[in-house]
């Protein structure tokens, strides 16, 4: 169910974008920026700007995700650290002393 409804959804959302696209096809838009003047349609405007807010949106995602992967984890969510075989080697020969019996079991 939860398939269907959002298939209908898309398609809803298809059907208005096409229409909204077909009402304003001749309408021009004038777009001011410091010493350019850009003449477009409507919805190419707003497809544009679309896009950009997605690829602005991706890369601070990307460029937060590439922080969090070079900071180190708090030391709560490091893995324990096995001993190397080097460090039990070292200690394989000597002896210990045997431990006393906790009263608490």
């Amino acid at each position: 169910m939860r398939f269907v409804t959002r298939t209908l959804v898309f398609v809803i959302v298809i059907l208005v974008s096409f229409w909204f696209t077909a009402e304003n096809a001749n309408e021009i838009v004038n777009i001011d920026i410091a010493f350019l003047r850009i003449r477009a349609s409507l919805p190419l405007v707003i497809f544009v700007s679309l896009l950009m807010g997605m690829a602005a949106s991706t890369l601070l995602a990307w460029r937060t995700e590439r922080k969090a992967r070079r900071r180190p984890p708090p030391p709560s969510e490091l893995p324990p650290r096995d001993p190397s075989p080097d460090y039990m080697d070292a200690y394989a020969g000597r002896e210990t002393e045997p431990l006393e019996r906790s009263p608490l079991g």
